[in-house]
């Protein structure tokens, strides 16, 4: 056991030496994500600002029948919205007239109040995914939320059509609006930028040491080892060890350079220290598994690429969370690209180590999980391929 603890350590230590000796590799790993935080930092500067509004606020037809219970509450809502600058409301007669108002294209959203509400249905009609139904739906919430705390005095929930989510509970937190997920807050582009794209890049941080495991699979390196009394655990363990060091190394670096470059706050160093050990494995977790699936380092290459990106979008590192649809911040938090980020951002805004246990616990699993599958795969792979 302790001999192949070593020869495992002697593995990772050749992945991150190889890492650092290829320093043009390793030089663009670290520019491409400061330069892609430099020019969406800057440019998106505004987006992140409370002041924040949309070069002209969103249309939105509105239909609530006079006299109707719980119209002065819904008023107010959109009153208030308008106020704000976010939307500019337009008094339709009819719920139908308030629709093809939309339809024509002369208003983005439309709310439509049936006459037995709030028994029947509040109903926000807009193009599915835009921004301007994210924020109506995210207003009728807010006002919904009001009415069965206030208005209604029945104690029930406002039903809400068109709704991804159910109605707050009475004393549950309103979403806040702009799409019904993570507001800016405290955190800034440059530092919201600084997270996304650090955990964007750390899956090709951690891609280095199974890149090597496959070269060496290929070069023959890998059978001259294991003739030396290595077995396979040992040297798979060795390049996923390999793996996270090589990400922790980039992260810390990519955490610094921002500090320095960007004044990057990026909180609680404790907070930090746990949710970047977890990121990383969870990162080296999904490179392992591949491993099972793409036995090329060229190809596997690619395939990083694509899915890091990919990753990266649902994650949020390119388009912020605050303006996702609702239906892509749904989908969102199953990746954990996200539970990354959200994590990051909630020690940049001020949190402490016990707001991203969570998250860390869940990316932990996650690493772990993969390993594993990867492992098995890997050796099935290698049996199907005669190898011993």
């Amino acid at each position: 056991m302790t001999q192949a603890l070593r020869q495992a350590a002697v593995i990772a230590a050749n992945q991150l030496v190889r890492f650092a000796a290829d320093w043009r590799g390793a030089l663009i790993l670290f520019l491409i994500p400061l330069a892609f935080n430099l020019v969406l930092g800057v440019s998106l500067r505004q987006a992140f600002s409370p002041d924040f509004r949309p070069d002209r606020p969103y249309r939105v037809a509105v239909a609530i029948p006079s006299g109707l219970a719980g119209a002065p509450v819904l008023e107010r809502a959109l009153q208030e919205a308008e106020d704000d600058g976010w939307i500019a409301v337009q008094a339709a007669v009819t719920p139908e007239a308030a629709v093809e108002g939309v339809r024509r294209r002369q208003a983005e959203a439309a709310v439509v109040v049936p006459p037995g509400f709030p028994e029947d249905p509040l109903q926000v009609v807009a193009e599915p995914g835009t921004v301007a139904g994210s924020v109506v739906e995210s207003v009728m919430r807010e006002a919904a939320a009001l009415l069965t705390a206030t208005a209604t005095g029945n104690g029930r929930p406002v039903p809400v059509d068109l709704a991804v989510r159910p109605a707050p509970l009475p004393g549950a937190p309103v979403a806040a609006s702009g799409g019904g997920d993570a507001a800016p807050g405290a955190v800034g582009a440059m530092a919201y930028y600084a997270a996304g794209m650090a955990v964007m890049m750390i899956y090709f941080a951690t891609r280095e040491g199974t890149q090597g495991y496959l070269r060496d699979r290929m070069t023959g390196v890998y059978l001259r080892v294991r003739a030396g009394g290595t077995s396979p655990a040992a040297y798979l363990g060795g390049t996923f060890a390999g793996s996270v060091a090589v990400g922790l190394v980039f992260m810390a670096l990519m955490t610094l350079t921002t500090r320095l470059l960007f004044a990057v706050q990026w909180g609680h160093l404790g907070g930090w220290a746990v949710l970047t050990v977890a990121s990383v494995l969870a990162a080296a977790g999904v490179n392992s598994l591949l491993l099972a699936f793409v036995r090329s380092p060229e190809v596997k290459e690619v395939v990083t690429t694509a899915l890091a990106q990919v990753l990266g979008f649902f994650g949020g590192s390119m388009m912020p969370l605050f303006v996702f649809p609702d239906v892509l911040a749904r989908v969102s938090r199953w990746v954990p690209n996200r539970w990354m980020l959200d994590g990051y951002l909630e020690l940049m805004a001020g949190a402490g180590p016990a707001a991203v246990l969570d998250d860390a616990a869940r990316l932990a699993a996650v690493g772990a999980a993969l390993l594993a599958v990867g492992w098995i795969l890997d050796r099935v792979a290698a049996r199907l391929a005669g190898e011993a």
